[in-house]
């Protein structure tokens, strides 16, 4: 079995999460904060603050939607989301922009969830090696 090619979507800004195409596909997703939208992916860029995935049939909209309450709360069930609101509070919601992954093309669930997490767990020691500590609401 060889490895998807991964292709992350354009950056959107927060408030556009809804719109991405396959939003309610499980996968992996990049949070960050910029001025403006960039005109690439950068999968190490130092403006990335959170790095996730969700392998639930839900999707990656659902999954965002709870990071979107815990990071504005504080108390939804999202430890990414609760790391963001100790760390940024809501000074930088309209320089939040979201990049995802939906994975689609591994049917075994059980085969699609090892490769999600795969996915995520190396996007996150990339960003370590290249900066030398996680992405600020990466706590674990």
């Amino acid at each position: 079995m060889s490895e998807p090619q991964t292709r992350f979507s354009q950056w959107v800004k927060w408030t556009e999460r809804g719109a991405l195409d396959d939003i309610d596909c499980p996968g992996v997703y990049l949070i960050a904060h910029f001025d403006r939208v960039p005109n690439q992916i950068n999968l190490q860029s130092r403006r990335i603050v959170y790095i996730g995935e969700t392998t639930g049939e839900a999707g990656l909209l659902s999954r965002l939607n709870r990071f979107n309450s815990a990071s504005i709360t504080g108390r939804a069930r999202h430890s990414g989301g609760r790391s963001y609101h100790e760390f940024f509070g809501n000074e930088h919601r309209d320089e939040i922009y979201v990049s995802i992954y939906p994975v689609q093309n591994i049917q075994r669930s059980d085969v699609r969830t090892s490769y999600i997490k795969y996915i995520e767990r190396k996007l996150i020691w990339e960003y370590c090696k290249r900066w030398h500590r996680n992405p600020e609401c990466n706590t674990i």
